[in-house]
């Protein structure tokens, strides 16, 4: 293990001598010369080499000679092979993280490949885990060093690459990607608080009365959340702090009738958005904001008639067979000629009527 120590021992057989020569006098002590990838380390002369045993010793051949008067060739060299466990794990290529450490990324796509790294000698076992946030648990990715590639979804906290050490079977090394998951949901509309819209509806309300919009969309980070109006998509209300935004119409007027927008927006992320139309049931009634015309029509015999164009609001729509003139003595007029012509909002309509007046010039108040 690195840290130990190494003994190396050099042994050689004096062989210049009778043995019964060295039984007589004492043999001269040899001195020995080590060497390491055939090069002479100076100083170290005993008979033993004593180091402690480091990460590059692995790449080291050992060898050593014995002198006396002659010197022994050289014997055959040790490699000695020093196990250790991994300073640290490296991830490659490097992740592209943000300021709080995060690796970005949309959910949907794919991760990796990525290849997790570890100099441990005897090699470590290496492999690749996620967590889930929900559950908190650890699922397999691969069993290997190499990260291919992952669906990326919302549930996944971290990415784990882990390293045991076949020696030490409690070793075990850790390094992490952490991931911030861009999403955005679909939005979702309420009103009057237990009142869910699905993809496109219609909600009837009677005139004067409130109406409260709920819209949520939930996303990370907290996405911009607006409200639009029309087709022009005039912006009633937004908010970019929360996942919720309220808005409340206190007594909806006919001129509320409209489609209203809910609208989700993420920077590098596809927005999304659900429709809502509020028609507001209301009575008919002259629309004042713009001006009753009264043309001069044509003659039919010795009666003539008079052309009216009567700006009107309502909802639902009149039915242009019901649409009635009374002269001013409160008689009906009959053989009237009544068109119900929409305009661009659908409170909004124009009766166009041919009405035939009395033979004699007749003055008052003509009602519809």
């Amino acid at each position: 293990m690195m840290g130990e120590y190494s003994n190396l021992t050099c042994s050689s057989n004096l062989t210049t001598a009778p043995d019964y020569y060295a039984r007589l006098r004492p043999l001269t002590p040899l001195s020995y010369t080590w060497y390491v990838n055939n090069t002479k380390l100076y100083g170290e002369t005993s008979k033993t080499l004593r180091s402690r045993v480091t990460r590059n010793h692995r790449y080291n051949q050992y060898s050593c000679t014995a002198r006396d008067k002659l010197e022994s060739d050289r014997s055959d060299h040790v490699i000695i092979n020093p196990l250790y466990t991994p300073d640290k794990l490296m991830i490659l290529p490097k992740p592209q993280l943000n300021l709080n450490d995060n690796l970005i990324v949309k959910e949907g796509d794919y991760l990796g490949p990525y290849t997790c790294t570890a100099d441990c000698n005897p090699p470590c076992d290496i492999s690749w885990k996620y967590k889930d946030s929900t559950s908190g648990d650890f699922f397999d990715v691969a069993s290997t060093g190499l990260l291919i590639v992952h669906i990326v979804n919302r549930s996944i906290a971290v990415f784990r690459c882990f390293a045991k050490y076949s020696p030490d079977k409690d070793f075990k090394q850790i390094e992490s990607i952490k991931l911030d998951v861009l999403y955005l949901d679909e939005p979702q509309l309420v009103y009057n608080e237990n009142s869910p819209l699905y993809t496109y509806q219609e909600v009837l309300v009677q005139e004067k009365t409130p109406i409260h919009l709920f819209c949520h969309v939930n996303g990370n980070p907290n996405p911009s959340i607006r409200l639009h109006r029309g087709v022009n998509a005039n912006i009633i209300a937004e908010t970019n702090s929360s996942t919720w935004l309220n808005h409340t119409f206190a007594s909806l007027q006919c001129s509320d009738t409209d489609e209203y927008t809910c609208t989700g927006e993420t920077k590098g992320l596809t927005s999304r958005k659900k429709v809502v139309r509020i028609n507001v049931l209301c009575d008919v009634r002259v629309n004042n904001k713009d001006k009753v015309e009264v043309i001069r029509g044509f003659n039919v015999g010795l009666q003539r008639t008079v052309i009216i164009k009567l700006p009107i609001i309502a909802y639902p729509q009149p039915v242009p067979s019901r649409i009635t003139w009374v002269d001013p003595e409160g008689q009906m007029i009959n053989g009237t000629n009544d068109l119900l012509l929409p305009t661009y909002e659908l409170y909004s309509h124009l009766i166009t009527s041919v009405v035939l007046l009395p033979e004699v010039d007749y003055y008052g108040e003509y009602s519809v």
